[in-house]
């Protein structure tokens, strides 16, 4: 794929780890990149594409976070982990009120300390003297893709004292490297659904209409359709109230008239879940899809189409079935998994496809099952001009 990343990066020593020394007596922390472990880990992940980034829904998990394990040599002081989207967190500046480093943990130094570092902290990018001012999931999915962090693990006495040793900085620095960042933002739904039928499946092609993000493929989504309208039409404004008649004059001026009432705000339309005979009971137009309804998925963009043979996912899914109408939309993933909104909703119905010998056969044509067994005989000439009109109304031969 075609991105320009800066990597957030855990980086390792050729030994898999990351140390730090200053001498015999000085504090070393190692880090073992293979001992690194995400909460939630979808097996899903492409590890190809950026298999340690935060996806929306990572944001989203309750109790998110990197599990690691540090072992320490000679620990005093405390091991502290700061991230940065950009800043030296070494420098005590940046880890002061202004600066832009944000504390993650502290834990007093072991020899061996196995702690994780939420996600949610990670998100909240709390600088010192910036409290009250956290971001969320939400508030940060309307910004740029795939930011790359990096994480600092220092051994300090408290926050603002000098980095006793040289810190364990997670750089990209020629050395073995963990991509670590966040991406918020869904990938927009996919257009020009469209929807045909065959045997006992269903062609369906779209559309891609953003090449920029960093989209790593398409998911189609099916059930059986239903019959049902578009989504509602959303309610009339409320008319505002009449204003207040002024007081009666005494000896004095007479009372000021009320302000006129607020105008209410109108209804919000319906669920889409498409229109006419094309309903989808449980897609919604514009909505992250339930992963139940999943009924293929296709990585990369180059190919905007698939044929679609079973509904549901994985073990459980049910092969599609001739004469049944199904609703089927698309919707994008990216690189870091996270799910797209839903697209336009479209309809088919799978249907039996006669092939050419089946058509012959039916007619009453006789021969070996191939054509060279059509002879010079009456039966041959009937099969010939049978292959003509069939030929003639368009009859498609198709692989069961």
């Amino acid at each position: 794929m075609n991105r320009s990343l800066l990597p957030l990066c855990l980086s390792a020593s050729l030994f898999g780890a990351l140390a730090v020394s200053t001498g015999a007596s000085a504090q070393t922390v190692s880090i073992a990149t293979t001992s690194l472990e995400r909460y939630p880990d979808d097996p899903a992940r492409n590890p190809y594409f950026l298999p340690w980034y935060i996806s929306k829904s990572d944001c989203e998990t309750p109790g998110g976070n990197y599990t690691f394990r540090a072992d320490i040599t000679n620990p005093t002081s405390n091991l502290q982990v700061w991230a940065s989207d950009g800043a030296d967190c070494k420098e005590v500046s940046e880890r002061s009120n202004g600066g832009n480093c944000w504390k993650l943990m502290q834990t007093p130094a072991a020899l061996v300390v196995s702690t994780e570092l939420l996600f949610s902290k990670i998100i909240a990018q709390e600088k010192p003297g910036n409290t009250g001012d956290a971001k969320t999931c939400d508030t940060l999915q309307g910004g740029p893709q795939n930011i790359p962090l990096t994480l600092y693990f220092m051994i300090l006495s408290t926050d603002t004292a000098d980095v006793q040793g040289t810190p364990a900085v997670m750089t990209e620095g020629g050395q073995t490297n963990i991509n670590v960042g966040y991406s918020l933002v869904l990938p927009t739904a996919p257009e020009s659904i469209s929807a045909g039928p065959g045997e006992r499946q269903i062609e369906v092609s779209w559309r891609d209409v953003s090449f920029a993000e960093n989209r790593a493929g398409f998911d189609v989504y099916c059930e059986p359709a239903g019959e049902a309208g578009a989504g509602g039409t959303g309610g009339t404004a409320g008319t505002g109230g009449t204003a207040g008649t002024g007081g009666t004059g005494g000896t004095g001026t007479g009372g000021t008239a009320g302000t006129a009432g607020t105008s209410g705000s109108a209804g919000t339309g319906g669920e889409d879940h498409g229109s006419g005979d094309c309903y989808a009971p449980n897609l919604v137009v514009g909505e992250v899809p339930d992963p139940a309804y999943l009924c293929g998925s296709k990585e990369g963009t180059s190919n905007t189409g698939m044929k679609i043979t079973h509904q549901g996912p994985g073990a459980g899914s049910v092969a599609l079935v001739n004469d049944v109408k199904y609703a089927v939309a698309v919707a994008s993933f990216d690189d870091v998994l996270n799910q797209g909104k839903i697209s336009e909703i479209k309809c088919a119905t799978p249907e039996e496809v006669i092939s050419f010998w089946d058509a012959y056969e039916y007619a009453g044509g006789k021969g070996g099952g191939g054509f060279c067994s059509v002879g010079y005989t009456r039966e041959a000439g009937f099969g010939l001009a049978l292959l003509g009109a069939l030929a003639a109304l368009g009859f498609r031969r198709r692989n069961r």
